[in-house]
């Protein structure tokens, strides 16, 4: 992204070089959603032909994160990993400064709490250039009086009055941001951009069917931890068997949660109806075999796994919740249930399947809605922020 313009009578000619700051590359396993988003952006940017690289915090060699450096090798993206004995070593490390000076590296965008911290630090080893975090999720740090306490210094106080720019991936996230005593302390509201998938997830269209047949395979895709849920839906399916004794629940993904899965679903003797796919190197495949997409999630930021079921055609069951309502509307482009209910969670399954020119109606109604939630529109968005860090020409809201 090359920027000329004038300047108090000066002409300014430069260039924007971004760097795009995650957690790791072990997607789907130790890896999340931001770190997905993050991967996905730098791609989209590099395709508009701007100048970006990626900084990874962790490194794990994993086969996935082997197969996604050789993506960005493949694409001539040039990434780092910020090296550390441990977490708060990699924050006050100088090689992330170091690494912006020798590549010239104006605009550092992160992805997660720690990398926001990082960049912030790398000022100290002589970065002077802009610092944008985007954010996506609305309770920042987890869970506990440790969370608690960093949201209270770091998310409320420090990141806004640190960064030039703050961008949450939905409304809720950005109205929660735009209520911290630091952001109004800073006069510098955050932005809204959506995530946003590949256009390729929507070539071709779906153009899915009703499930006609007794079996239907129900499906969820995730990292395997407690906020995401998945108890509940392993919980409801006693329940939805007895309506439909053929159907499968599949659920792909890894993560610290998975004993306590299994063991659920030996205590309800489920081992023949439902199955643990561990980590699948090709979600769209797995999509395309679901006739019903679940998220019971408790917690969400603005989750890009429900508009990849949208883009596939695939309608979607979900905990009505922030982040999730912002993409679904209910009856319309998808159902919502009651968080934490699994009652109303197996009754909105049930409903789901109860009516086929519904489930067809809510298909194509919900893949016309994502259409424009693409990570090409993401990432140009991103840059028109980027450029006006620069160009001092105020604030996109």
């Amino acid at each position: 992204m090359r920027l000329c313009w004038q300047d108090q009578g000066k002409a300014v000619d430069m260039e924007i070089r971004v760097l795009q700051l995650i957690k790791g590359l072990d997607i789907g396993n130790r890896s999340g959603g931001s770190d997905k988003f993050g991967l996905e952006l730098t791609k989209g940017m590099n395709l508009m032909g701007a100048q970006v690289s990626l900084a990874i915090l962790n490194r794990f060699e994993t086969e996935i994160e082997k197969r996604k450096l050789a993506e960005l090798k493949n694409l001539s993206i040039p990434f780092v990993f910020i090296d550390g004995k441990n977490t708060l070593a990699k924050i006050n490390s100088p090689q992330l400064a170091e690494y912006c000076l020798q590549n010239n590296i104006n605009v550092i965008n992160s992805h997660f709490q720690v990398g926001t911290l990082a960049a912030i630090r790398a000022r100290k080893f002589g970065y002077s250039g802009k610092i944008s975090r985007t954010a996506h999720i609305d309770k920042e740090w987890g869970d506990g009086a440790l969370a608690w306490m960093l949201r209270q210094v770091f998310s409320k106080h420090v990141f806004p009055l640190k960064t030039d720019l703050q961008v949450g991936v939905s409304r809720n996230i950005v109205n929660t941001i735009n209520s911290f005593p630091g952001t109004k302390a800073s006069g510098r509201k955050a932005c809204v951009i959506h995530n946003g998938i590949l256009e390729e997830w929507f070539i071709p269209a779906p153009g899915k069917e009703y499930p006609g047949g007794p079996r239907k395979v129900i499906g969820a895709i995730g990292l395997l931890i407690e906020r995401k849920g998945y108890h509940f839906l392993i919980e409801a399916m006693p329940e939805v068997l007895k309506r439909h004794p053929h159907c499968k629940l599949i659920i792909a993904g890894e993560g610290p949660y998975r004993l306590v899965l299994e063991r659920q679903i030996e205590g309800l003797g489920l081992q023949a109806s439902v199955k643990l796919l561990g980590n699948q190197p090709d979600p769209r495949s797995w999509l395309e075999r679901m006739d019903l997409f679940v998220l019971p999630s408790m917690i969400e930021g603005l989750p890009t796994v429900i508009i990849e079921s949208m883009a596939r055609g695939v309608p979607v069951v979900a905990s009505d919740i922030s982040g999730n309502n912002e993409l679904i509307n209910d009856g319309q482009t998808g159902w919502l249930f009651k968080s934490a209910s699994t009652e109303a969670l197996a009754n909105t399954i049930m409903k789901a399947f109860a009516d086929p020119q519904r489930y067809e109606k809510i298909s194509a109604q919900a893949f016309s809605w994502a259409r424009s939630l693409t990570i090409e529109n993401a990432a140009k968005k991103h840059a028109a922020l980027y450029e006006l860090l620069f160009k001092d020409r105020g604030q996109v809201q």
